[in-house]
């Protein structure tokens, strides 16, 4: 049997961005249907040479300026495509100071796997969340009506399928989110945990995990409904507490809801919050950074039945979120198999009947995914 635990990576240089798609958002659609992202410059030049000096940069700014007044038809005559016959303003310096840090932050400072959040114009419209793809090639460019002649540079995104509206940020994060520049690097110690959660419905980084419980047939009318979720949640939780203190050993014996009443420790997971919206989810946060793949891979187990010993031997893992399973694979196997292995057969078969009831009642079910061998 094949377990896809399904769980986003996170590398600890992963940086976030809120990328604003033009004054008033107006090449959201854009940015949307080419799957990319660029900076409102009509026919800036993107070289090296130019992006390593500061004047140089100002120049092709005030360039580029020059071009969008032509496209919108308030000069006559086509500018000069000579960025030296430009010249710097005084007056201008503090704007053009905020355009490079822009062009730098664009051309430079944006890495691949970055995320990137581009805010919409509504309050109620989706936000587009996704991973930067590449690093900037200067000859990637789209012609945009009315600057045709005046390419925009873009770089790829995979914009991710979310579903989140503006309303989902926090005020402290939305607030950050607007400035005048228009490029925004946000603080990951403050927002990693929330954007993270916007983007995956399962991840982990080298300090946390988070995991999306999902209920979607929960009527909204008995919540004695969600007590075998609930249940599951707590009986994981407290196999992981006892792996990690070497004392599985004490669970010989012991039945589903002993373990659960002896075991389960409030420390292990940071937050369990129900999503009540519809349809309804328990959201997970842990500090500590396998748990969730393992509750997430244990209810995907018991949902099919398939939580007992022999299956764990020969269980074989895989994560379909990332080209490979990476550091994670033997660790997150070892969790499975000897918190199974320490477990009575009774207390798993409970589980098993708890995940099937689940499963039946409410549509219990997380990203995790068991593939049958072939």
């Amino acid at each position: 049997m094949e377990l896809d635990i399904n769980t986003k990576f996170i590398s600890d240089e992963v940086q976030i961005w809120a990328f604003h798609a033009g004054h008033n958002k107006k090449y959201f659609n854009e940015f949307a249907e080419l799957e990319a992202n660029f900076l409102d410059l009509p026919g800036f030049p993107f070289a090296p040479a130019v992006i390593e000096n500061d004047e140089l940069v100002k120049k092709a700014l005030v360039m580029s300026e020059a071009f969008r007044q032509f496209g919108r038809g308030v000069l006559a005559d086509p500018p000069s495509r000579n960025i030296n016959d430009y010249n710097v303003n005084p007056d201008d310096e503090r704007s053009l100071r905020t355009g490079v840090t822009n062009v730098r932050r664009f051309a430079q400072e944006i890495q691949p796997g970055d995320i990137i959040i581009c805010p919409p114009r509504r309050q109620y419209d989706h936000l587009l969340i996704g991973i930067s793809q590449e690093v900037l090639n200067p000859e990637a460019t789209v012609q945009i009506h009315p600057f045709e002649g005046y390419p925009f540079t873009y770089r790829r995104v995979e914009w991710l399928p979310t579903r989140h509206t503006k309303r989902s940020l926090s005020d402290t994060l939305a607030v950050r989110m607007e400035n005048p520049h228009a490029i925004i690097k946000i603080d990951r110690r403050e927002f990693g945990d929330e954007v993270f959660s916007l983007a995956f419905k399962n991840y982990l980084t080298s300090q946390n995990s988070k995991l999306d419980i999902d209920c979607p047939h929960y009527r909204g009318k008995n919540p004695l409904e969600t007590l075998a979720a609930q249940e599951l949640i707590a009986f994981f939780a407290a196999l992981y507490f006892l792996y990690e203190e070497n004392r599985l050993n004490e669970i010989a014996g012991k039945t589903f809801d002993e373990i659960i009443t002896d075991y389960y420790d409030e420390e292990v997971i940071s937050g369990l919050v129900p999503k009540l919206n519809s349809p309804l989810l328990y959201r997970l946060i842990s500090r500590r950074r396998l748990l969730a793949s393992f509750i997430a891979g244990g209810i995907a187990l018991s949902a099919a039945g398939a939580l007992n010993a022999d299956v764990l031997n020969d269980l074989r893992l895989s994560n379909s979120a990332e080209a490979e399973m990476g550091y994670a694979e033997d660790e997150l196997r070892d969790i499975l198999q000897s918190t199974v292995r320490a477990t009575s057969p009774q207390a798993l078969a409970k589980a098993n009947q708890k995940g099937r009831k689940g499963q039946e009642e409410v549509g219990l079910k997380t990203a995790a995914r068991i593939r049958p061998q072939p």
